[in-house]
């Protein structure tokens, strides 16, 4: 088939120099060098004659199809079919009256093929023309004949549409100028604005507006804006999309993994002062498989520890067991028996059956290889940044004010509002989605860790479970693949990487602190800690531990004030040194409340200051009588913070505790307990004292 000047053409004749074509005017010849080819891949033209394709293809698709269906009419009335000759017909062509053989005026055909295009359409047309009256069919026919195919095309559609190229440079750069503060830090403002702010730059660049039209140059001003978007946050997107890739990163180990911090878009319970605030999710993902290898709830803001200790769940497997319409929390899944076991267990299958709930869920644990962050204060800190050297793991930090670099996780912060969404307490991603009331009555709001939780359980049985569109394996491309799925597939194609699991693992997370230990223990920051697993370090040689001095290292957990953590270099043990005055705290005791009682402390002189007398002379004097002043509303949020920090650094490290009373279990029963164990083990039970001298 080709496409002639005169319609649709077909070939009849191979000759040496070109073909012979049946026309709807008859039998052409056309040279080869007056065809371009456009291939044979269906029933459609598969070339065009030179007189007709340049024109042809400037031509919109729209109006292309236009033009071939009115063709399409016009032969079927002059010969009786659709192609234009009868060995080309369709099913029952030729149709009565078209064509001459039912000997029917020109006007008769006309009529009826107004007929069938208002409602009485054959099959044949499939009902792609639209209705026309008679007086246009008649003028298409007459068109046809003058001037072929090139007739039938709608005058509009070819008319020259001048492009925003022919508008005056200098016009447009002035555009340019008034668009290029809209990049998310500016408000948005309206087209009338645009409008005013570009003609004012073109009255002070000593141009007139005559140079461009009107109508065109508003059109410039609205489409130009409208690339940017409509708002500040289309305007951050549209400067970021310039610098983002255009392939994703080639990341296929799921030991490269990601870190970010989001503001929970749910309010949270404070027990203790009966009140709602917000907290923080920090999560780490692994990029290539997607799966959520650690999630915490924090306070805000997260800092360098809570970051750590996020990584030191990221390196640990858990599992979270359903057992009939019971689901628990995660559990650390990896730790040994005893100590004569695997340190590095072997690697088990985390896919789940897609058929039940029921069973155990896994959430696998790996060291990674690589970090991305973005620039938090929390990530680029000296601890978190010594952690990652530790351990041997390459930092990725985000280009500044270039989110796509974090894409992965920024995109998780939207699936895992499917999980907030569904309880109580959400306030919307921001203040135009915010009702009136946020929190009900009826609806009682979830503490921080009753949130952890939930988010858990929805990670493991919901998220981990779903398939994700932007996990494919090469050659099952169609196929949906869970990103557990996907981690067990990449592990058996990439191996493993995993960190040997110990009960003591979380001390290699927290920051440590050389302390000189003396004949009563130690002391940090005003406090005195003491142990009997200190007794045989009370006074060693300088160098012992490090040079040119006689301290020890402590662990130290800014969200637990009430003791420090030492390892015993003889056996390993990390073994807790709890304050002198633990027993006298009623209340949580973390660094930010220890510091600022040392602020109040020095703020008033200090001891020099405070004598017996001098509190009830002070009030005498000042007040005349006791008040109770309320508590600053900032310090009652700080207070709600630290809560939460202390009673989350209750849970890790009894977690640890609970790990240490498996492997001690199996110990007992095939070692012999050394001194440091036997100092700090609960299953061992020493002898009473005796009394009496006996």
């Amino acid at each position: 088939m080709v496409l002639h000047p005169l319609g649709l053409s077909k070939v009849l004749h191979l000759q040496r120099g070109g073909i012979d074509l049946q026309t709807p005017a008859g039998v052409q010849f056309v040279p080869y060098a007056s065809l371009e080819v456009r291939g044979f891949t269906d029933d459609s033209v598969q070339a065009e004659h030179t007189a007709i394709s340049p024109w042809w293809f400037a031509l919109s698709n729209d109006t292309r199809r236009q033009a071939l269906d009115r063709l399409a009419i016009v032969q079927e009335i002059l010969t009786g079919y659709r192609y234009g000759w009868p060995s080309e017909d369709n099913p029952g062509e030729p149709f009565h009256p078209f064509g001459p053989g039912f000997n029917a005026s020109l006007r008769q055909r006309a009529i009826a093929m107004e007929r069938r295009l208002a409602g009485t359409q054959d099959s044949s047309n499939g009902g792609s023309s639209p209705a026309v009256g008679f007086s246009t069919i008649k003028r298409w026919i007459t068109l046809y004949e003058q001037a072929g195919l090139r007739a039938l095309v709608d005058g509009r559609s070819a008319r020259d549409r001048k492009d925003f190229s022919d508008l005056d440079s200098r016009f447009r750069q002035i555009v340019e100028d008034v668009i290029s503060p809209f990049d998310g830090t500016a408000s948005a403002v309206n087209v009338a604005e645009l409008q005013r702010r570009v003609w004012l730059g073109m009255k002070e660049g000593g141009l007139s507006r005559d140079i461009v039209p009107e109508r065109m140059s508003a059109e410039y001003v609205s489409w130009r804006y409208s690339v940017c978007g409509s708002r500040p946050r289309a305007h951050r997107s549209a400067k970021v999309r310039k610098r983002s890739a255009h392939q994703p990163s080639p990341i296929v180990h799921p030991s490269h993994v990601s870190m970010d911090t989001t503001r929970a878009d749910n309010l949270v319970h404070d027990e203790l002062r009966q009140t709602s605030y917000s907290v923080e999710i920090t999560v780490i993902i692994s990029v290539a498989t997607r799966v959520v290898l650690a999630l915490r709830v924090t306070p805000r803001s997260v800092n360098s520890i809570e970051a750590g200790l996020c990584l030191y769940d990221a390196m640990r497997p858990f599992s979270l067991k359903v057992e009939g319409t019971n689901v628990d929390d995660w559990r650390w899944a990896g730790v040994p028996r005893s100590l004569e076991s695997p340190l590095f267990p072997p690697r088990r299958e985390v896919t789940h059956e897609s058929t039940t709930l029921q069973g155990l869920h896994h959430i696998p644990g790996i060291r990674p290889s690589s970090f991305r962050t973005d620039h938090g204060a929390a990530f680029m800190a000296g601890h978190f940044m010594g952690l990652l050297r530790d351990f041997g793991i390459s930092l990725w930090p985000s280009r500044v004010g270039a989110s796509t670099d974090n894409a992965h996780i920024e995109r998780f912060w939207e699936t895992i509002q499917r999980a907030l969404q569904q309880i109580p307490g959400y306030k919307g991603r921001n203040t135009s989605q915010r009702g009136r009331r946020i929190v009900v009555a009826d609806q009682p709001l979830m503490t921080a860790h009753e949130l952890e939780t939930y988010l858990r359980r929805f990670v493991a049985l919901d998220y981990h479970r779903a398939p994700h569109d932007g996990l494919k394996i090469g050659g099952l491309e169609s196929q949906r693949i869970t990103p557990l799925e996907y981690f067990d597939f990449a592990m058996e194609a990439c191996g493993d990487i995993t960190v040997p699991q110990h009960p003591d693992l979380i001390y290699e997370f927290l920051p440590i602190r050389w302390l000189t230990i003396g004949h009563a223990g130690t002391e940090y920051k005003g406090l005195s800690y003491d142990s009997d697993a200190l007794d045989a370090y009370r006074h060693v040689r300088r160098g012992t531990f490090r040079a040119d001095d006689t301290a020890a290292p402590f662990m130290y957990d800014p969200r637990d004030c009430t003791r420090l953590w030492f390892r015993d270099p003889e056996s390993g043990r990390v073994t807790e040194i709890p304050s002198r005055h633990q027993h006298l705290l009623t209340m949580p005791l973390t660094q930010r409340i220890r510091d600022k009682a040392v602020d109040a402390i020095a703020a008033r002189g200090g001891n020099s200051r405070l004598r017996r007398q001098t509190s009830t002379q002070q009030i005498i004097d000042e007040l005349g009588s006791l008040y109770q002043a309320p508590p600053a509303k900032e310090w009652n949020a700080t207070m709600t913070a630290e809560r939460l920090r202390f009673e989350t650094a209750q849970r890790d490290h009894a977690e640890a505790a609970e790990a240490w009373k498996r492997v001690s279990k199996a110990t007992r029963r095939t070692s012999t307990p050394t001194m440091a164990a036997k100092s700090t083990d609960s299953w061992i039970d020493d002898a009473w004292p005796d009394l009496e001298g006996k």
